[in-house]
């Protein structure tokens, strides 16, 4: 989960990176403050760089799920009673929908279909900027 999380974190990064050199700005994806990373990303594609391209809205809540659960398992070694209560429940949340996360009393168990789907969704959004990329500034 953590590796899947840190695939697009950096891929974005990295690729927006690219992109303020094309375009000469001076202002980078670090300068940017929101209050998720995938907003901080559109935030700076819109504002900054002046894209038509913004990370979808059912992206965002794949990565959203995905941000939960690798918070859990990155901040508290996937061991649940040294998370919060309001951070405990939106686990439970995810759990009842059915993402493909278990809760026991001490841990999470993630499954190997929810992995699949995570990297299935962190690859479709770095494919889909780097295709945007490739029609905007050509195969450099």
């Amino acid at each position: 989960m953590v590796s899947i999380y840190t695939i697009f974190e950096n891929s974005i990064t990295q690729l927006l990176s690219y992109a303020q050199g094309k375009e000469q700005k001076g202002l980078s994806i670090k300068d940017i403050n929101d209050c998720s990373l995938t907003a901080k990303f559109n935030k700076y594609m819109k504002h900054v760089l002046e894209f038509d391209f913004q990370i979808p809205e059912h992206s965002i809540k794949d990565i959203s799920t995905l941000s939960k659960v690798r918070n859990c398992i990155a901040h508290a070694n996937g061991n649940l009673p040294a998370m919060s209560k309001e951070k405990i429940d939106e686990l439970k949340t995810l759990e009842r929908s059915g993402v493909g996360i278990e809760l026991t009393s001490m841990h999470i168990d993630v499954s190997y279909d929810f992995l699949n789907k995570c990297m299935a969704a962190v690859e479709k959004i770095v494919r889909e900027l780097m295709d945007y990329l490739e029609a905007r500034y050509g195969f450099n």
